[in-house]
């Protein structure tokens, strides 16, 4: 009897070997970094972020607003900060302007 991982694939010499070679190739397209896509999702979601902590600040205290805009500034910040781990995996030096935005903002 063959013990399965996760993914479906047995030991060494089985094809495990070949089924991680196919769902590399069947993803390799979708890791190539696509600069607009991460300036456009990084102002968004820090747009939304900003805009819902603005108006939570004046928000009436305990109103539906007040919960509602924290919810949404905590989700996008959430956000913002989990799509920087996805930055730190290019090559050094290959996102400076990015990154100082990032900075900045």
């Amino acid at each position: 009897m063959i013990v399965r991982d996760a993914l479906g694939a047995g030991a060494p010499g089985d094809g495990a070997e070949s089924y991680v070679r196919a769902a590399h190739t069947a993803v390799l397209g979708l890791m190539a970094p696509h600069p607009p896509r991460y300036w456009i999702d990084f102002l968004v979601t820090i747009a939304v972020a900003y805009a819902a902590y603005g108006l939570y600040l004046h928000a009436q205290i305990l109103s539906i607003l007040e919960v509602v805009t924290f919810l949404a500034c905590a989700f996008a910040m959430y956000r913002a900060v989990v799509f920087t781990h996805e930055i730190t995996h290019r090559p050094p030096g290959s996102f400076r302007a990015f990154t100082a935005a990032w900075n900045a903002l």
